[in-house]
């Protein structure tokens, strides 16, 4: 029994982890804190290293396209991993 970074108690996977931090990532789920945030970026980049460079990486746009979504989501920024675009919410 782990205590989960939205502060309930339950059992944690790595799948688990992974899955709270893809939603935390994209905005879905706010991280308590800057370390929680830190924390899940960094593992999450990680991953995408291994989906770059390993034994079946992604073609070289798509890998390109993920290191970008990434950067932009550790700095907040709207960004949409499938278009490639950033959302305008302006008036």
């Amino acid at each position: 029994m782990v205590e989960h970074p939205s502060g309930h108690e339950r059992p944690m996977t790595v799948d688990g982890w992974l899955s709270w931090g893809t939603r935390m990532l994209l905005g879905l789920e706010d991280a308590p804190d800057r370390e929680a945030r830190g924390l899940m970026a960094s593992i999450l980049g990680g991953v995408g290293s291994v989906v770059i460079n390993g034994p079946n990486p992604l073609p070289p746009e798509m890998a390109d396209l993920y290191v970008e979504w990434i950067g932009r989501r550790r700095n907040r920024e709207p960004f949409h991993l499938i278009t490639g675009k950033v959302p305008f919410y302006g008036t």
